[in-house]
C-alpha cells in the first residue's frame, strides 16, 4: 500500500511518459524520496508547472531533477532530466550558478586557476589546498609517491602513534574510497597542531582520519561534538566545529512562519512557508488510518505497509533479539535493530551525569546520559511562579506553564452529554474521561502479545499483570528457592484485575515481598514486627505462612504482645503499673497462650509449671517475671 502522495506523483509522470510502465514508475518515486514532505513538495510543483517533465530545465529543483535522473536511467523517453547549464550533459548536476545547475566537470572546470604553484614556483593551472595554497597537477602527482611516509612523520611531530597503526588507517581510507593521502598530508602540514589539540575544529578528512586512529588503538581522546561534547555521530558542522545532528538544528532555530515560535522548523510548505513540528502536524495530510489498529490518527511512521500511529509502531511483535538471540516479543520487529525488553532496559542502564544515580537513562554511553527524573526540565511557571514540571508553552511565548495553570478543555461529551474534560476524541466527537474508556474506537493493540484491548501503560491487563509479577518476583529469584516458584506461579494464575489493584500502588507490602524473597534472613515474624505496621505487613505474612517460608503464629497473641508494653509504659504510677501489669500477664496472656499454643513436651495442659520463656521467645513477647502480691 503506497501513500496517496506517491501514487498522485506516479499518476502525474505515468500521464507524459509512455515508454516505461506505471508499476515501474511507482518503483522509482518510492525509491527517490526518503522524506514525505519532499515528495509532497514535488507532487505540488509537478502539479502546477507539468512542463518541467520534458524541458530539461537546469533551473530544475534538485529533488526533481534527481528523480527524472533515475527515470532516464531507467529507460525513460518522453520525460527529460536538467541538463547542464554549461555543457548540456543530463547528469547529476552539483553547484548553482546564474543561468542554473551545472555539473561535476563544470565546476572543475571553473574552479580551476592559473598561477604560480606553490611548490615548484611554475605558472600553471592549479588546484586549490588547503588554505590559501595552490599546486599544479604534476606537484600533486609527484608528492603522491611518498605521502603515506610523510604522513607518520607528520602525525608522530604531534603525537605518539605507532607507524603500523597510521599505515593501517591509511589502507582503509583508500579502500573506502579515493585516495586522498596528499589532501592529508598537505593538511597536517599546515593545521596539524591546532587539529590534534581540538580534533573538533579538523576537516571532514581529518576527522576520518582522527576516528580510525582512535579505533586503531590509538592513545587519541575521542572526538566529540564541538557544542554539547557528546560522542555521537558527527555529520554536521557548526561555526567552523564538527557538530551533532541536534546542536546544528538548535544553531539553526529560526521563527516558524504559522505560530511565531523560535524553535526548529521541520516543514517547507509549497508556498515558502517554514513551519516547526507542532505546526505540522495539525496539517491535514499528517493523520491518516493506522494500518494497524484502524484508528484515524497523527502518523509517526510510513512503512511499506502504510501509515503508522505512535502507538503501533512503538509496539512489540514476535521477532529474534540481536542481543541474547531470544525468539520474542521485541522492539523495532523486522529490522535488524530487533531488541527484546530486558535487553533494551539494560542497555540502558547508565550512571546519570545530572543526579549521579545508575538508573535507567536516555542517551546512555555518551556524555549526556540522564535519567528520567532530571531529563523532565522543571522550570518556574510564567502564571503562577512555582518551579515546576513545563506542560505547555505560553501563547505569548514568554515561557512555560505549568499543569495547574493549563486550562482545561471543556466540551459537551459525545455520550453522556454533560460539559466535562475531554479526555479523548473518536473522528473528532469528544468524550469525557468516563465514557472515552467504554468506547471500543478507544481500545489499541498491546506492545506485547498485540491484543486489542483497554491498555495500562500501553499492556492488556494480562500483560501488565505478568510484567509488574516478574518485577516483584525475577527469573533468577524464582529459580533459586522451588517455594518462590510455586508462589510465582500461583500469582500468574490469578486474575489480571485483582493482581494489578493490588500491586499497581507500589505500597510497602509490594517492597517488602521483594526483598524478604531476596534475603532468607529477613523472613522472620520480629523483622516483619518492625518492617511496617500491621496493615501493611499482614499480606506479606499471610503469603509467606501459606507458602511454607515462614512459621504460622496466632496473630491475636501476638498483636496483644507488641501492644501492652506501649500500654503499660504510659501509666504514671509505678505501683498502678506493677498492679496492671500482673493482672495483663497471668489472666490475658496466659489465658490466650493456653487456648492457642500446644503444650511444651513433658508439661499437662493446665499445669502451673508450663515454661514460659520458651513460648514467650519463640513469639517474641516481652521476658516474664514472676508474680508479686501487692
Amino acid at each position: 500500500m503506497r501513500d496517496p502522495v506517491f501514487a498522485a506523483l506516479t499518476a502525474q509522470i505515468a500521464a507524459v511518459e509512455r515508454t516505461l510502465p506505471h508499476e515501474r514508475i511507482a518503483d522509482i518515486v518510492t525509491v527517490s524520496f526518503r522524506q514525505l514532505p519532499v515528495a509532497r513538495r514535488t507532487l505540488d510543483l509537478v502539479t502546477a508547472t507539468p512542463r518541467l517533465l520534458t524541458a530539461a530545465d537546469p533551473r530544475t529543483p534538485p529533488a526533481l531533477a534527481s528523480l527524472l535522473l533515475r527515470l532516464h536511467e531507467a529507460g525513460a523517453r518522453t520525460v527529460q532530466p536538467p541538463g547542464c547549464a554549461q555543457c548540456g550533459a543530463q547528469r547529476k548536476l552539483l553547484q548553482v550558478t546564474t543561468t542554473g545547475r551545472i555539473c561535476a566537470p563544470c565546476v572543475r572546470r571553473f574552479a580551476a586557476r592559473t598561477g604560480r604553484c606553490d611548490r615548484c614556483g611554475q605558472t600553471r593551472r592549479l588546484q586549490a589546498g588547503p588554505g590559501e595554497t595552490a599546486y599544479c597537477k604534476r606537484c600533486w602527482v609527484d608528492m603522491k609517491a611518498d605521502a603515506s611516509d610523510r604522513i607518520i612523520d607528520e602525525v608522530r611531530r604531534h603525537r605518539r602513534v605507532a607507524a603500523a597503526i597510521i599505515r593501517h588507517a591509511l589502507t582503509q581510507m583508500a579502500a573506502a574510497g579515493r585516495d586522498r593521502r596528499v589532501r592529508l598530508l598537505l593538511e597536517l602540514r599546515v593545521h596539524g597542531e591546532d587539529w590534534f589539540a581540538e580534533p573538533a575544529t579538523g576537516s571532514v578528512l581529518f576527522g576520518t582520519f582522527y576516528d580510525l586512529l582512535h579505533q586503531q588503538g590509538a592513545r587519541l581522546p575521542e572526538r566529540r561534538c564541538g557544542g554539547c561534547g557528546t560522542t555521537r555521530t558527527l555529520t554536521e558542522r557548526v561555526e567552523g566545529r564538527v557538530s551533532c545532528r541536534r546542536c546544528y538544528r538548535i544553531a539553526h532555530h529560526s521563527p516558524c512562519d504559522s505560530c511565531g515560535d523560535v524553535t526548529n522548523l521541520e516543514r517547507l510548505l509549497s508556498d515558502g512557508r517554514r513551519i516547526c513540528q507542532r505546526c505540522t502536524n495539525k496539517l491535514p495530510d499528517e493523520n491518516a488510518v493506522c494500518v494497524r489498529c484502524g484508528n484515524h490518527r497523527l502518523i509517526a511512521y510510513r512503512s511499506p505497509d502504510g501509515p503508522l500511529c505512535s502507538t503501533c509502531r512503538g509496539s512489540s511483535q514476535l521477532d529474534t533479539c540481536t542481543v541474547c538471540g531470544a525468539i520474542t516479543a521485541c522492539l523495532f520487529h523486522g529490522s535488524a535493530k530487533a531488541i527484546c525488553k530486558p535487553c533494551s532496559d539494560e542497555a540502558s542502564v547508565d550512571i546519570c551525569t545530572i543526579c549521579g544515580n545508575e538508573r535507567q537513562c536516555r542517551w546512555p554511553g555518551t556524555a549526556r546520559a540522564a535519567c528520567e527524573q532530571c531529563s523532565n526540565p522543571r522550570e518556574p511557571c510564567v502564571s503562577c511562579g512555582e518551579i515546576r514540571l513545563r506542560h505547555r508553552r505560553a501563547e505569548d511565548g514568554s515561557g512555560y506553564l505549568c499543569w495547574a495553570c493549563v486550562a482545561p478543555i471543556i466540551e459537551t461529551c459525545t455520550s453522556c452529554g454533560d460539559d466535562r474534560i475531554v479526555n479523548g476524541r473518536i473522528e473528532g466527537r469528544p468524550f469525557c474521561p468516563l465514557c472515552y474508556p467504554r468506547q471500543p474506537e478507544s481500545f489499541r493493540p498491546c506492545t506485547n502479545c498485540g491484543t486489542v484491548t483497554r491498555l495500562i501503560a500501553k499492556l492488556c491487563p494480562r500483560c501488565r499483570a505478568d510484567q509488574m509479577i516478574r518485577e516483584m518476583i525475577p527469573d533468577d529469584l524464582a529459580a533459586s528457592d522451588t517455594r518462590i516458584a510455586h508462589l510465582r506461579e500461583r500469582w500468574f494464575q490469578g486474575a489480571p484485575s485483582k493482581i494489578i489493584h493490588a500491586f499497581e500502588r507500589g505500597t510497602v507490602a509490594c517492597t517488602l515481598i521483594t526483598l524478604v524473597l531476596t534475603d532468607p534472613t529477613l523472613r522472620t515474624h520480629a523483622y516483619l514486627d518492625q518492617a511496617g505496621s500491621e496493615y501493611q505487613t499482614r499480606a506479606v505474612r499471610s503469603v509467606l505462612i501459606d507458602h511454607e517460608m515462614l512459621p504460622p503464629r496466632d496473630e491475636l497473641l501476638a498483636r496483644f504482645e507488641l501492644w501492652l508494653p506501649d500500654v503499660l509504659a504510659e501509666i504514671p504510677d509505678p505501683g498502678e503499673r506493677r498492679t496492671v501489669t500482673q493482672y495483663a500477664r497471668w489472666r490475658h496472656l496466659r489465658a490466650l497462650r493456653r487456648n492457642t499454643m500446644p503444650p511444651a513436651p513433658g508439661n499437662c495442659p493446665g499445669d502451673g509449671s508450663r515454661s514460659w520463656g520458651s513460648s514467650s521467645s519463640s513469639h517474641g513477647s516481652i521476658p516474664e517475671e514472676a508474680p508479686s502480691h501487692p
